[in-house]
């Protein structure tokens, strides 16, 4: 069984002032949370304080989350949160910024959200889904690949210029959802809860896990996460497959080191390659995965 925990800010800060109790139950939800990647952890107050214009206009509360908690929607007896989530492939960043690629994703997800309301308006039981999706028609346009694109243009996670990417990526999505959100009300009308708000959607962006997607497509690194090594066992949802990072094996090609030898010198230390002398510091930086990025 997946669970999750939701945590408000009195709470936390009750526990941070000394509470016995709760000290002891954090203890134990971090601990368990290091060992097997669960509890799923959701600040409720955190996820109030950046709701959407129309939420707190209404005033509208986001109770809780999805398991991976890239979903933060309200909720009540009459309403039970929907949303429709899909990817852009970092990796190709600049070959679709300049296109209307987001625009066309965006209208995707909204034909797809017309097709779940009208499958589910005669489904018993999903009548509170049903409501939601009529009313708030709230999408997820996400990412994957990020650190895939960073290795692929020698960039690496922790520097100054992924920062200034992150924020070109992240500002050209937000523009591109949000015009292709007031073209579709401008086109097909607002949905009731966002009826004078000039969209046609509550929410437009949403960074989920993607860990079988970026598999799928080209077994690119996961959503916004950086790759955790370079050399592993990938256990996916169907299969558990080995991963070589390709911009690692691409590399090694090059320089005539793709050898078994060298391939099990880098699983022995943990993925990382900051042993091989035959790389330069450069290289090193940029190939640098998760476990070493403090290094």
């Amino acid at each position: 069984m997946y669970y999750g925990v939701c945590v408000g800010h009195d709470w936390l800060e009750s526990m941070k002032a000394g509470d016995p109790y709760k000290r002891q139950l954090w203890a134990k939800l971090l601990q368990r949370k290091t060992e097997t990647g669960i509890p799923y952890l959701f600040f409720k107050d955190n996820a109030n304080a950046g709701r959407p214009d129309v939420y707190k206009d209404k005033n509208m509360t986001i109770h809780a989350s999805n398991l991976c908690t890239e979903i933060m929607l309200p909720s009540s007896n009459e309403e039970s949160f929907v949303c429709c989530l899909s990817s852009m492939n970092l990796l190709y960043f600049d070959e679709w910024k300049d296109t209307d690629a987001p625009e066309t994703l965006t209208y995707f997800l909204d034909v797809v959200m017309s097709e779940f309301i009208e499958k589910s308006q005669s489904i018993p039981f999903l009548d509170r889904a049903n409501r939601f999706a009529r009313r708030h028609r709230a999408l997820g346009l996400g990412v994957l690949g990020w650190h895939s694109y960073l290795q692929a243009n020698n960039i690496a996670f922790d520097s100054f210029q992924a920062m200034q990417k992150n924020n070109e990526i992240f500002k050209t999505l937000q523009a591109k959802t949000l015009k292709a959100s007031q073209e579709l009300a401008q086109r097909f009308g607002e949905p009731e809860i966002l009826e004078g708000y000039g969209r046609r959607n509550t929410t437009l962006m949403s960074i989920a896990p993607t860990k079988s997607s970026s598999f799928i497509l080209g077994s690119v690194s996961p959503s916004v996460e950086p790759f955790k090594s370079n050399y592993y066992v990938k256990d996916l949802a169907k299969i558990k497959t080995v991963y070589k990072n390709p911009f690692l094996e691409k590399l090694l090609q090059e320089k005539g080191l793709d050898t078994e030898e060298i391939w099990t010198s880098i699983l022995q230390n943990d993925g990382s390659v900051q042993h091989l002398e035959q790389l330069s510091s450069t290289k090193k930086k940029y190939l640098k995965p998760l476990p070493k990025s403090a290094n």
